[in-house]
């Protein structure tokens, strides 16, 4: 799963992720959208690449069912910052970063954590 707000980074980030071989969910570019595409996804993703921005918002209802199902997060921020999710994340990525250091910090994530789907 794919949630990034920066339209422009979010596509960057979804063909880098494709061209691994990676399937990706989403992107989605809002919190509404975020919930949406987690409501109507069958089984639930591998793996999440979320902003922190999203992730943090308290309408995100979608990051509790993440948390709870195991799902591995990987967050991502614009700023060096300690996320008040830095506690429920498996990798944090701080910009500026490359498309291959998503995928890698992806890899690693699938690696560590037991298969939710």
């Amino acid at each position: 799963m794919l949630v990034e707000e920066n339209a422009f980074l979010a596509g960057y980030l979804a063909t880098v992720l494709r061209e691994a071989g990676l399937e990706v969910l989403g992107p989605a570019g809002s919190v509404v959208e975020a919930n949406a595409l987690l409501t109507a996804a069958q089984p639930m993703p591998d793996a999440a690449v979320i902003s922190v921005d999203v992730f943090e918002a308290e309408a995100f209802s979608g990051a509790a069912a993440l948390v709870g199902a195991g799902v591995p997060i990987l967050l991502t921020a614009r700023r060096a910052q300690t996320p008040r999710a830095s506690g429920i994340a498996h990798s944090i990525l701080i910009a500026p970063f490359a498309g291959y250091q998503v995928v890698d910090h992806v890899r690693r994530v699938l690696q560590a954590a037991p298969a939710t789907g």
